[in-house]
C-alpha cells in the first residue's frame, strides 16, 4: 500500500550517508554523490524498496529525471506512486517547474506507470526529451542545440545556434565551429587557445548579414583574465579595440552599458536571440567566463541553450538545452569579472 511507503528527498550530498551510496550505486548503476543529484528514496519497513535519481542544476528551474528503481520484491505500482507524490509535493516549494526525461531511455528507466503519473507525452516533446511543465505559462521553444565540441568554442556554438534560429537549414559542423571561433577570439594564452570576444562575436554575425547589437557594461578591455602576462593582456585589448572599430564601419551599435533583464526580453520577444557572458561558478562552481543563448521568454524566465555539458556529473545534451531560468537568477550569473562587467550580443531579424 502507499500509505506504508515512506518517501524522503536527500537533495545534498553530504546527507547520504555510505550504505545508501553503495545500494543506490548498485541499483542506478551510475556513480552517487556527483554534484546536482537529487534523491527520493522510498522506504518500507526497515528496507529501501525503491528511489528516483534527478539531476538539476542550481541555476534553472528544470529538474531531469534519470533513473527511477523499485525493488522488484516489492509493489511496483504503489512505490512508483508513493515516489510520484512524493515529487508533485518537493517540486513547488524547490521551484522545480519542468519535469524531463531523455526520450531515447524513457522506457528503459522508468515504469509505464510511472511516466503516465507524470503526464509527460509525445505532444510536448521536443527531439530528445518529453517534458512536463507544472505552471501554466510557459514560451514555445526555439533554437535547436548545438554543444561545442572543444573547452574554447562556447561563442562559436552560440552563433551556430543563432544562425539556425532564422535559417533552419543552416548545416551546423565543426569545420564551422572552429571558423566562427578564429573570427571572433581575441584571447592569447600560455594555456591554450582562448574563448570568443563579444565584438568578435557580433562582427561575425554581422559579416553573414545578421543584424547584430552589442550591450557592453565597460569601454576597458574585457576577458584578460585569460592573459598571462602584461604583454599578452595588452595584444587583447589591442585586438578588442581593433574588432570594434569593424564594427562601427559595418554600422553595428555598441552600447556601452550593462544590459537590463527587460531589454534582452523584448530583443526575443521580437524574434531575436541574446548571446550572453555569463559566470560557471552558479553553474559548475568554477569562476570561468562563458557564453549561453537565450532564446525563448515568459513574464518571469528565459529559456537558455548551453553549449556546454559536464560528462562528470553525469549531465547528456537533454541537460542544457531550453533550460529555464529565472530573471534574478540569470541576472546574478551574468556578470564576470573583478571588477564584475557584463555582456551580451543580441542577434535578431533583419528588418
Amino acid at each position: 500500500m502507499v500509505s506504508d511507503i515512506i518517501v524522503e528527498c536527500i537533495d545534498r550530498r553530504e546527507l547520504l550517508d555510505d550504505r545508501l551510496k553503495c545500494l543506490l550505486s548498485a541499483h542506478m548503476n551510475v556513480e552517487i554523490g556527483r554534484r546536482n543529484q537529487c534523491f527520493f528514496v522510498a522506504s518500507q519497513g526497515n528496507q529501501v524498496v525503491g528511489a528516483l535519481l534527478g539531476l538539476r542544476r542550481s541555476t534553472t528551474t528544470m529538474l531531469r529525471l534519470f533513473k527511477l528503481w523499485t525493488s522488484p520484491a516489492g509493489d511496483r505500482t504503489a512505490i512508483s506512486k508513493a515516489i510520484y507524490l512524493e515529487l508533485d509535493k518537493w517540486s513547488g516549494p524547490a521551484g522545480v517547474d519542468a519535469w524531463r526525461l531523455s526520450s531515447d531511455r524513457a522506457e528503459d528507466d522508468f515504469p509505464q506507470e510511472f511516466v503516465a503519473l507524470l503526464k509527460v507525452t509525445s505532444t510536448n516533446s521536443r527531439g530528445d526529451y518529453f517534458q512536463h511543465w507544472r505552471t501554466e505559462t510557459h514560451p514555445s521553444i526555439g533554437s535547436p542545440l548545438y554543444t561545442q565540441t572543444t573547452d574554447f568554442t562556447c561563442g562559436a556554438a552560440c552563433l551556430m545556434m543563432a544562425f539556425t534560429t532564422f535559417d533552419r537549414s543552416a548545416r551546423l559542423q565543426r569545420g564551422l565551429e572552429l571558423q566562427l571561433w578564429r573570427e571572433a577570439t581575441s584571447i592569447v594564452s600560455l594555456d591554450g587557445p582562448g574563448g570568443c570576444d563579444p565584438y568578435g562575436i557580433a562582427l561575425a554575425a554581422a559579416t553573414r548579414g545578421f543584424c547584430a547589437r552589442v550591450f557592453m557594461s565597460t569601454n576597458e578591455p574585457v576577458l584578460i583574465e585569460a592573459g598571462d602576462s602584461d604583454a599578452n593582456r595588452d595584444i587583447i585589448g589591442f585586438v578588442q579595440a581593433e574588432l570594434r572599430s569593424r564594427l562601427a564601419e559595418r554600422s553595428v551599435r555598441v552600447e556601452q552599458k550593462p544590459f537590463s533583464i527587460g531589454e534582452l526580453r523584448s530583443a526575443i520577444r521580437r524574434g531575436g536571440v541574446a548571446i550572453v557572458l555569463v559566470d560557471q561558478v552558479e553553474t559548475h562552481a568554477r569562476e570561468v567566463p562563458h557564453w549561453i543563448l537565450l532564446h525563448s521568454a515568459t513574464d518571469t524566465f528565459f529559456l537558455a541553450n548551453d553549449p556546454w555539458f559536464e560528462r562528470a556529473d553525469h549531465e547528456q545534451p537533454v541537460d542544457v538545452i531550453d533550460l529555464p531560468i529565472p530573471d534574478v537568477v540569470l541576472d546574478k550569473m551574468a556578470w564576470y569579472g573583478a571588477p564584475p562587467y557584463r555582456a551580451a550580443v543580441l542577434i535578431e531579424p533583419v528588418a
